[in-house]
């Protein structure tokens, strides 16, 4: 999940254009990385609790089952919501003038 959290920031940088600004590719990509390190360690705790109780069912279905791709909709909304508080929140890009316009 990690690999897919940090490509789909990529994208969702790419396609609002901010990958231009350090700041916000910075920002989301370690958001990603964190995000995706602590939802994966609730998920294998929650795993564990599941199997070492013998709520084999239970610990299928977040496994194999619905609950895994639940946890990657979820994980990936995450990252949606995390964009646009960056697009919201974070500095715009500085655009420098082109150095030849104040030549004579």
């Amino acid at each position: 999940m990690l690999f897919t959290s940090l490509y789909v920031s990529l994208v969702l940088l790419y396609w609002n254009r901010a990958i231009e600004s350090r700041a916000k590719t910075t920002f989301l990509l370690i958001s990603a990385a964190l995000l995706s390190v602590s939802a994966n360690i609730l998920r294998n705790t929650l795993l564990t609790i599941l199997y070492g109780t013998g709520q084999n069912e239970a610990f299928h279905w977040l496994h194999d089952g619905w609950g895994g791709d639940i946890y990657s909709t979820c994980i990936l909304g995450l990252l949606m919501l995390v964009m646009n508080w960056a697009d919201n929140h974070l500095k715009k890009p500085v655009n420098f003038p082109n150095e030849n316009e104040y030549e004579t």
